[in-house]
């Protein structure tokens, strides 16, 4: 029977881009640069025979992550709203000046930043991208997307906003049954036309 040795590379890859944050199957897969997350389950069990992580109502948690909290000894308020930034190869991003992450691309991040850099042939300034690929660059497209995943949360829905949902749901379900009554009707009278077409030939 063989043995499988975790990596502490990947622990400590892991670990930098969740830290205190909840993860989950489809957040590791992302991280390692995996295919999809069929494969994280294997990752969860060598950390859970570890006794690194912890199993949370959100998925995961590292058990020795960073929790943040006020030192008492600093009256520097601004700290605690202090950015984090990430190094990603030459790059220190700071989220503050990040506007739009486009991951639609296959295996392809493309940041749109505030930052801004001058047209080489129109000498006009314009916002710089900077674009990360699996194929080219594996390491830097698992940790930008690693780092997006542990920064990244869903705006909650707010209750008007569920509630026009559900109503252009139930909208949406009434026509869905109307046409298909009116389908049922239609095939009914198509069968009684052939059936007549056929007397009459």
């Amino acid at each position: 029977m063989s043995t499988v040795y975790w990596s502490d590379e990947k622990t400590a890859l892991l670990k930098s881009a969740f830290d205190s944050h909840p993860f989950r199957g489809a957040d590791i897969a992302r991280v390692l640069g995996m295919r999809d997350f069929h494969g994280s389950g294997t990752v969860i069990k060598a950390l859970t025979r570890r006794n690194l992580i912890t199993k949370t109502i959100d998925g995961y948690r590292f058990k020795n992550g960073t929790e943040p909290h006020a030192d008492p000894q600093s009256n520097t308020v601004l700290e605690s709203f202090a950015p984090t930034i990430i190094k990603v190869h030459g790059y220190y991003i700071n989220p503050a000046t990040i506007l739009i992450v486009d991951t639609l691309q296959q295996d392809k991040v493309v940041i749109h930043t505030s930052i801004l850099e001058i047209d080489g042939e129109t000498k006009h300034p314009r916002n710089k991208r900077l674009i990360f690929t699996r194929q080219h660059a594996p390491d830097e497209y698992a940790a930008i997307m690693g780092w997006l995943a542990s920064h990244s949360e869903t705006p909650p829905v707010a209750p008007e906003d569920a509630q026009a949902a559900l109503q252009l749901a139930d909208e949406a379900t009434t026509k869905l049954r109307d046409a298909q009554e009116e389908i049922k009707t239609l095939k009914h009278k198509l069968a009684q036309f052939r059936a007549l077409l056929g007397d009459a030939s």
